[in-house]
């Protein structure tokens, strides 16, 4: 037969189900059944008839035995189990309150335990308003009601417990007995006082402590009076004694309100005191007289001279006990086992010992401690800025940083706030000497270059380039980015706006290079925070044309007067005028063409003989001179298509020599005389000035009446010395 441990009592039907069913599960725990049909069996054979029939029919047509374990529990819970009244148990728990002789750790142990089957959807905050409104009225309750609704439940009963500490030892709680008068013939018990009375001066002396940490418990005024008068007192204090009593047996070894952890002994301290010349002077001086006349080496006692007292052989500093001078550098080390700071050792020495120029024997040994600068904390931080630049370009910051799986190469002008970015295909010392280069090639070399010690920067290349250029190369310190601040504030704020520009779903498909554009054009054209002007303006002394800037400009931006002769002697043509353009398809350089649109200042839209429209520049146009016949006088007239010059001013010539004609002209006849040149009167459009190159002009013959034949065209060439005179038509 097996054994088990422990037993299952048997399930009654006045048994409480919930109480059965956990012992039956550490039964099953302790003795391993982990079997389902196991442990319905044991289950079933642990309860009574008369529970087993209950079971049966509430299974009914389901024997118990095929059910589960989990089934047959809900059965049995749900019909034995108690029913507990909520509302019931509500009221109980909100009628409660702290009873006269109940603590606030009792108070709340029987408050939680009322909650249990209150079912509270908020427990936690129910318990704190319960806690406190339900507290006895006092100063306890006073004191809670000052915290605030959000104070955890933990903190009031942390404060009610300290509150109840504090009122138990005012009130001297357990003592009954209140003295209410004490007459003494010694002054300075008149500094003891009873509580609910002001604070009395320190004490010194650690028994007077004593006697004024018990008496606190009691209500008591000591009035002062002569020693004469106090016949009781003064009676005992001079009765004789039967035996001499050994004062060394009943002397308390142990040091009053000194650290007991501390690793030193009272009789250790006693001999040195002792034997130390200085504190054995010191002591005979507070127990006697101080001398008139104070050496150098006992004036720190004399300063403290109110506060020293003997006891027990060792010299007191008010609750403090001066260490012998034998013994200072172990205490010292005592106190900096545990390498606290400066302050909290200083604060640990104060509270149990003293001696002179203590405070500054362990500053130095703190300072000097190895351990403690081996994990020191950084110093303050400190903000020395660069030397500020006054030239344009002389003080640049670089260096790199990488996005979206690139490298970029960061220039920041330290005057101007200018900043460029070049995107980099490698880092190496060779593609940085290049983009550097570049730059250089734009705004000049400067004078200064900081960074920091990265490979690139560093590499004996750069170098080489910075030396051959005159260029100062500063490096920051290593691990301290903060001191090239300004290229590293230039790297975040490109970064932080690349990131944003690529958030923007208008920018899905822009590349970065585009983006990083953007950004610089509004970069350098926007009010620097430093320096109150664009870096543009500081670099160019004027602000960049940008599609903003457009909004608010009203003229042309180029107005410049003092224009040269070749710039004033722009050959110029009117819409309609006879021309011959520069061919570009053949071997003829030339066609005749006629100005139909003038787009431009310089831009001409030319129609050529055989219908095509070209666009040419006044360099690729020539003036054409047309030769028309005069039927009335049948003379030969020359008509020029030169460019007028936008000088406008008539040159004035002796009378020129008639143009040669053909021999098939009758003599005597010329080509019409135009106006006068002495006239003053501006010739037309066929007397402007013609151009150097002007070609052979095309001269049509005018009809001879006597013949009947037509002649060929000649083409009539004006000599090369008329070319910078106004002909006159004849």
């Amino acid at each position: 037969m097996a054994s088990y441990i422990g037993i299952i009592p048997t399930f009654t039907p006045d048994s409480d189900f919930t109480i059965f069913e956990e012992r039956f599960e550490q039964f099953c725990l302790v003795n391993k059944i982990v079997d389902e049909k196991c442990k319905v069996a044991l289950l079933l054979s642990q309860m009574e008839t008369d529970v087993y029939k209950i079971l049966r029919d509430l299974s009914f047509p389901i024997p118990p035995k095929d059910k589960s374990l989990e089934e047959l529990k809900k059965e049995l819970q749900k019909h034995f189990s108690p029913k507990v009244n909520v509302f019931r148990e509500r009221i109980q728990f909100f009628r409660a309150h702290q009873t006269t002789e109940e603590s606030s750790n009792e108070w709340y142990a029987r408050l939680k335990n009322l909650a249990v089957n209150c079912k509270f959807e908020h427990l936690q905050e129910t318990l704190v308003d319960r806690f406190v409104s339900g507290m006895r009225e006092g100063p306890v309750m006073d004191r809670l009601v000052e915290e605030p609704v959000s104070q955890s439940l933990e903190k009031l009963i942390e404060i009610a417990n300290s509150k109840e500490l504090a009122l138990a030892y005012t009130t001297g709680k357990g003592s009954e007995d209140r003295i209410k008068a004490v007459y003494s013939g010694h002054s300075k018990l008149g500094n003891f006082r009873g509580r609910n009375q002001h604070k009395p001066r320190k004490p010194n002396a650690n028994r007077i402590k004593r006697y004024a940490l018990y008496f606190s418990n009691f209500d008591f005024v000591i009035e002062h009076i002569k020693g004469s008068d106090n016949v009781v007192a003064d009676c005992l204090s001079r009765l004789p004694l039967q035996e001499v009593v050994d004062h060394e047996e009943h002397i308390d070894s142990n040091i009053y309100f000194a650290n007991l952890e501390v690793p030193l002994d009272n009789m250790m301290v006693r001999e040195e005191t002792i034997n130390d010349p200085v504190l054995k002077k010191i002591a005979r001086f507070v127990q006697t007289q101080w001398p008139n006349r104070i050496d150098e080496e006992i004036k720190a006692y004399h300063n403290r001279k109110l506060d020293l007292y003997v006891e027990n052989d060792c010299l007191y500093y008010g609750d403090r006990i001066v260490i012998p001078s034998s013994m200072q550098d172990i205490v010292l080390t005592e106190l900096h086992a545990t390498h606290e700071g400066i302050v909290r050792t200083k604060s640990m020495a104060r509270s149990y010992l003293w001696f002179p120029g203590i405070d500054k024997r362990i500053e130095t040994m703190c300072k000097a401690c190895a351990p403690c600068l081996s994990v020191a904390a950084h110093p303050p931080k400190t903000n020395i800025p660069w030397p500020e630049a006054s030239i344009p370009f002389s003080v640049v910051h670089i260096d790199f940083f990488s996005f979206k799986a690139r490298d970029y190469l960061v220039i920041i002008d330290s005057c101007t706030k200018w900043i460029e970015v070049y995107s980099m295909k490698n880092i190496t010392s060779k593609t940085t000497v290049e983009m550097l280069r570049d730059c250089f090639s734009r705004f000049g070399l400067p004078r200064t270059i900081v960074s920091d010690n990265g490979p690139t920067f560093v590499s004996e290349e750069v170098e080489v380039f910075f030396h051959r250029n005159g260029i100062k190369h500063l490096t920051i310190s290593p691990y301290n980015p903060q001191s090239n601040g300004l290229a590293e504030n230039a790297v975040k704020t490109v970064k932080n706006k690349l990131k944003a520009a690529l958030v923007d779903e208008k920018n899905k498909d822009v590349p970065i290079s585009t983006l990083l554009a953007r950004f610089l054009m509004i970069n350098r054209n926007t009010p620097h925070t430093t320096t109150g002007i664009s870096p543009a303006e500081a670099m160019f002394g004027r602000k960049l044309h940008t599609r903003v800037s457009m909004l608010k400009e009203k003229k042309p931006y180029l107005t410049n007067t003092n224009k040269t002769r070749a710039e004033r002697e722009v050959r110029s043509y009117k819409v309609n005028d006879k021309v011959i353009v520069r061919d570009y398809r053949s071997t003829n350089k030339w066609m005749e063409a006629t100005i139909v649109n003038k787009i431009a200042n310089a831009t001409y839209m030319c129609k050529t003989k055989i219908g095509m429209i070209w666009k040419r520049h006044p360099n690729q146009i020539k003036g054409r001179i047309e030769a028309v016949s005069n039927k009335a006088d049948e003379n030969v007239s020359i008509k020029t298509n030169a460019p007028t010059t936008r000088v406008g001013i008539p040159i004035k010539y002796p009378n020129p020599s008639p143009i040669p004609t053909t021999p098939d002209i009758p003599p005597g006849s010329s080509a019409s005389p135009g106006p006068s040149a002495e006239s003053g009167i501006e010739p037309e459009i066929s007397h402007h000035v013609p151009d150097r190159s002007l070609p052979d002009a095309h001269v049509e013959p005018a009809s001879n009446p006597r013949t009947n034949h037509n002649r060929p065209i000649r083409i009539v060439k004006l000599p090369n010395k008329f070319t910078d005179f106004v002909m006159d038509e004849r």
